[in-house]
């Protein structure tokens, strides 16, 4: 056929608008197949999208087809694109909607019905049910293209029902407005078409499909429409608790959760006063999916905690320094005290032991055998002594706390010395706290000591006197007393001893006037 100007003006122009769609459809395609994960829903689609590139071939091939059988084979193959289109559509929705495929039986009916309708197709020059007559420009359609028609519309209707209920709450907006457009336009434009309301140069059906898609695709890529879940991703993120960053592989942030826009994909964020700290990071597709923890109170409470911690690590510096103090004055106490029961208790001992041999010594010039009697006395002043040390310094001694009985005990001991020893006590005597009565038991037997040891004494006085406020002991000898005092060991330990406690000590001595120590003690309580 000899192609005039005219006409291959209107060839170049429907050929130009299919080309355009084809390219538009291949690009777009690319991309979403690049951007979206590889699921059985994003295969469904894809295989949508190949019908209609198939159908949009064909056309190129329909209209520049030099000769009559080449553009039936054409038309053919356009059909195998549009009698699937219908059943295609509808799985897509259906996989997007439940998560799974159609039935077995249904889609065995489905597909069965569309493989029918291209068999009528391609059978149609035996009975024109498809075509009753189609040439270069139109076509004019049989009775059973309409039914198939039909069909197929009830098929893409029953598959945007199934998108819009699954997206759910996520249906608003631009999402609705996107995917709306999408589905319903093509629908229209097509009814249009068939039904002469639209008379346009060529059958503009596929690329109004086609222009559709993008519309579909920016849904799809925008609010993840493809996501292997069969809803929304955005609706999704809305129920988390959690900040959620999504990026590309190389931490090019596409959407936040929470977060600011201005949020990077770093281990820790610091925003509006808050703290967020990565727990998990994930891949998905090409995408990266970072979920991080608000971890602002534990920061706050580990601060918190840290400062409690210092406080109390100087508080324990503190006592540790207060301990050390204690214990330096406990060891120093201790010390003295065990100074004073070496002092007190073995002197004296020495001193019974001694006075003991020298009586003998004196009534015995003409022996050098010390009789058994006397070995088995020093014998026993010694022992008594060790025991009374060790009773002292494990702090197990317990004097009478009545004072008159644990002195009269202290003057028994020295019965074998042949010294005169006098009590006398004056005042209401009272029972006396245990510490009282062993301090002023202990500084009598110090008295006896000395003033047998050192004073050479044959007689002595001791004398208390119970007053309401504390008790006087005095202890006086006619030794050959001294002109200047100077305080021994044993003096010492005793008066730092009583003052310590509120006492005093008070000495008095001239030479041969024999020797006087007195005491004052305050009454103390039990507690």
């Amino acid at each position: 056929m000899e192609i005039s100007e005219a006409l291959a003006r209107e060839i170049f122009f429907i050929e130009t608008w299919h080309f355009g769609a084809l390219l538009f459809s291949l690009v777009f395609n690319t991309c979403i197949f690049r951007n979206a994960e590889n699921t059985p829903l994003l295969r469904r689609y894809l295989a949508t999208q190949g019908a209609l590139i198939l159908w949009i071939v064909s056309k190129i091939i329909k209209t520049v087809a030099p000769v009559e059988p080449l553009r039936w084979y054409a038309i053919v193959s356009q059909y195998i694109a549009v009698s699937f289109l219908g059943v295609l559509f509808l799985e897509f929705a259906h996989t997007f909607r439940f998560g799974r495929n159609l039935s077995r039986n249904i889609r065995i009916f489905l597909y069965a019905l569309s493989a029918l309708y291209l068999l009528s197709v391609v059978t149609n020059p035996l009975h024109h049910l498809i075509y009753s007559y189609y040439d270069f420009y139109r076509d004019k359609h049989g009775p059973l293209f309409f039914f198939f028609s039909l069909f197929t519309y009830l098929q893409i209707l029953m598959a945007i029902v199934l998108l819009i209920r699954g997206m759910g709450k996520s249906w608003t907006g631009k999402t609705s407005g996107l995917l709306t457009a999408a589905a319903v336009i093509p629908l229209i434009i097509n009814i249009l078409y068939i039904t002469r309301v639209l008379r346009p140069l060529f059958d503009i059906t596929p690329i109004v499909m086609t222009a559709s898609l993008f519309f579909f695709g920016v849904a799809a890529l925008r609010f993840n429409f493809l996501s292997p879940l069969p809803v929304a991703r955005s609706v999704l993120l809305d129920t988390l608790r959690d900040p959620v960053i999504i990026s590309t592989l190389d931490k090019k942030v596409v959407r936040t959760h929470i977060l600011d826009e201005t949020a990077e994909c770093t281990p820790e964020i610091r925003q509006n006063d808050r703290i967020y700290r990565l727990y998990a990071c994930k891949t998905s597709g090409k995408q990266m999916i970072w979920q991080y923890a608000d971890i602002t109170f534990l920061v706050e409470t580990s601060r918190q905690i840290a400062e409690q911690n210092a406080r109390l690590s100087d508080s324990l510096t503190e006592l540790a320094r207060r301990n050390k103090g204690r214990l330096s004055l406990i060891e120093h106490q201790t010390i003295q005290r065990s100074r004073r029961a070496l002092h007190d208790i073995l002197g004296h001992s020495l001193t019974q032991i001694i006075y003991l041999l020298r009586k003998w010594e004196r009534e015995n010039k003409t022996s050098h055998t010390i009789s058994t009697p006397v070995s088995d006395e020093c014998r026993r002043l010694v022992q008594n002594g060790i025991e009374g040390l060790e009773l002292d310094l494990s702090g197990k001694t317990h004097p009478d706390t009545i004072l008159s009985i644990s002195l009269q005990k202290l003057i028994d001991a020295c019965a074998d010395m042949d010294i005169e020893i006098d009590m006398d006590i004056q005042g209401s005597e009272r029972q006396l706290h245990g510490k009282t009565s062993r301090m002023l038991y202990e500084a009598c037997r110090e008295a006896l000591t000395n003033a047998i040891r050192h004073g050479g004494a044959r007689h002595i006085w001791i004398s208390a006197l119970f007053s309401d406020k504390g008790v006087l002991l005095n202890i006086c000898d006619d030794g050959k007393g001294c002109e200047t005092y100077h305080a021994g060991n044993g003096l010492s330990l005793l008066t730092a001893s009583f003052k310590e406690n509120g006492g005093c000590v008070r000495v008095c001595s001239e030479v041969n006037q024999g020797f006087q120590l007195t005491l004052i003690m305050p009454y103390h309580d039990e507690s």
